[in-house]
C-alpha cells in the first residue's frame, strides 16, 4: 500500500495527529507541498520554525518522502485542493479523497480513480526532487530564525522592480536571488561577489576554477 497527499494552503486539520500516528511509517509516504503551505504562518516565528523543523524531521523517516512545488510554477495541473491517494496491490480497492474549503469528497468509483492518480503524476512532476525540496524547507527555516532582510538597488523601481537581483545577508554568507523568481536562492561568499563584480567592472572574462 501506499499513500500520497498533495498539500496547499488551508487551516490547520484536526485529524492531522492520528494520520501521522496510522499512516506515516506504516506504508510509503509521499507528500506534495505548495511554497505558499511552508510560508503560511499560524503563529510567530518561533511556531512556524518549530513546524518545519516537524516536516524535515518526519521527510527522514523510512518510506516518508516530501517535495516542494515552489512558487514560480504556475497552474501545477490544476491541484487547488488538498488530495490524498491512497493505493495498493488490488487497483480497485485504492481510494481517494479530495479537500477543499467547503467540503470533502471520496473517491473510490473506478471510472474516477485513473483521472485522480493522473492529476498527482502531473502535480509530482513539476515538483522539486526530495533533495532540493529539503533544501528548500532549510533555507526557509533559516530566514525565519534569522529574520533575512533582502534588499536591491534603489534605481530598481517602476516596471524594472520585479526583474532584480538581491541580495541579503546570512550567518557569514551573502545570499542572492532574483525578485521575479524568489525561491531560488544562492549562497556566495563576500570575496567571491567581490571578485565576480570586479570582473564585470573590468571587463575581464571569468577564469574556470
Amino acid at each position: 500500500m501506499v499513500a500520497e497527499a498533495v498539500v496547499v494552503a488551508r487551516e490547520g486539520d484536526p485529524h492531522a495527529d492520528q494520520f501521522e500516528r496510522e499512516v506515516l511509517g506504516a506504508v510509503p509516504y509521499l507528500a506534495v507541498l505548495h511554497e505558499p503551505v511552508l510560508r503560511t504562518r499560524v503563529a510567530d516565528r518561533r511556531v512556524a520554525r518549530a513546524q518545519l523543523d516537524v516536516v524535515l524531521e518526519l521527510s527522514d523517516r523510512p518510506g516518508v518522502t516530501v517535495r516542494v512545488i515552489p512558487f514560480d510554477v504556475d497552474g501545477f495541473a490544476g491541484a487547488s485542493a488538498e488530495l490524498l491517494y491512497m493505493g495498493g496491490r488490488v487497483p480497485a480497492l485504492d481510494t481517494g479523497r479530495r479537500d477543499t474549503a467547503h467540503d470533502t469528497a471520496f473517491v473510490d468509483a473506478p471510472a474516477q480513480l485513473p483521472a485522480m492518480r493522473t492529476l498527482f503524476r502531473k502535480v509530482e512532476a513539476v515538483s522539486l526532487d526530495p533533495s532540493r525540496s529539503r533544501a528548500c524547507i532549510h533555507r526557509l527555516a533559516k530566514e525565519l530564525r534569522h529574520m533575512i532582510q533582502w534588499q536591491k538597488s534603489s534605481f530598481s523601481n517602476g516596471n524594472d522592480g520585479a526583474n532584480c537581483v538581491e541580495v541579503a545577508a546570512s550567518e557569514g554568507e551573502l545570499l542572492l536571488r532574483e525578485s521575479d523568481d524568489p525561491a531560488c536562492v544562492l549562497p556566495v561568499t563576500a570575496d567571491g561577489l567581490a571578485a565576480f563584480l570586479r570582473r564585470l567592472h573590468g571587463h575581464h572574462p571569468l577564469q574556470k576554477a
